[in-house]
């Protein structure tokens, strides 16, 4: 993860870009991705963001804590960009929220299982320590609760959804919205489940059950909604039910937004 400042020329002007990237592997070869763009972040917060990345491995210093860990800093870098976004505001202060909120950053810095990710937060990291865990939340942080964090989100998710869409645009919704589907085949036995279903494979995967997800962006590319939907799903049934979502979570009308412009 690193931050790349450039300068380009337009009509006499030069317009500085900053960007919070970070470079990983795909078949074999080193590429690279934006993660936030922090061009019209207070000055102040993009210093903050780039000390704690060249610094991850020394101490970290903030307002109520002094801890030194190997790997704090980047849990600092991961929350400090999560609260820039209103993702920890959305997502909440409750012991499951936080547990949600971890689970997220477990994600970035160690890509692994839930169960992983809690032995790298009660082990390798001081992630529990930002997030404000009191001893007797650690102490009731174990490989039952765990999953908590994921029936958070579920439950929550279209609270969190709204929340974030008010907090990114305020009273200036996105004029144009982009839309794909793509499906995700699964193997074991989910009779239980309304979402396994026989469908159309994209994964080249035939005789095998699936699950389709749709995932709305605005035109910059970010999330504005995710949803799963049974296997056997039309697409445009799901891109239907996404404006349906969209126009419940905007407090505003979506009457401006050309869905066939982003339709993909």
């Amino acid at each position: 993860m690193y931050v790349t400042i450039t300068k380009k020329k337009y009509k006499d002007t030069y317009h500085k870009q900053i960007l919070l990237r970070e470079s990983y592997r795909e078949d074999g070869k080193v590429k690279s991705r934006t993660l936030l763009n922090l061009t019209n972040k207070p000055k102040h917060q993009v210093e903050a963001i780039i000390a704690a990345i060249k610094n991850k491995e020394e101490i970290i210093i903030t307002a109520d804590m002094q801890e030194q860990g190997r790997t704090i800093g980047f849990s600092f870098v991961i929350l400090f960009i999560m609260n820039l976004l209103g993702i920890i505001n959305a997502v909440g202060k409750s012991f499951k929220a936080k547990l949600a909120l971890m689970l997220i950053v477990a994600r970035v810095v160690v890509n692994s299982s839930r169960l992983q990710a809690l032995h790298w937060s009660k082990d390798e990291d001081k992630v529990l320590d930002l997030l404000k865990l009191t001893d007797k939340e650690k102490d009731n942080l174990n490989d039952k609760t765990i999953y908590q964090g994921l029936d958070y989100i579920y439950e929550n998710q279209i609270k969190i959804e709204k929340k974030l869409f008010e907090s990114h645009y305020k009273d200036n919704p996105p004029k144009r919205v982009y839309y794909d589907v793509t499906s995700s085949y699964v193997t074991g036995d989910y009779e239980d489940s309304d979402l396994v279903a026989y469908g159309y494979n994209r994964d080249g995967k035939k005789g095998t059950k699936q699950i389709v997800i749709g995932l709305l962006t605005d035109e910059e590319g970010h999330a504005i909604s995710i949803q799963t939907y049974p296997g056997n799903t039309n697409d445009v049934k799901t891109f239907t039910d996404q404006l349906n979502k969209l126009k419940d979570t905007s407090s505003t009308s979506v009457s401006a937004i050309n869905p066939l412009n982003g339709f993909m």
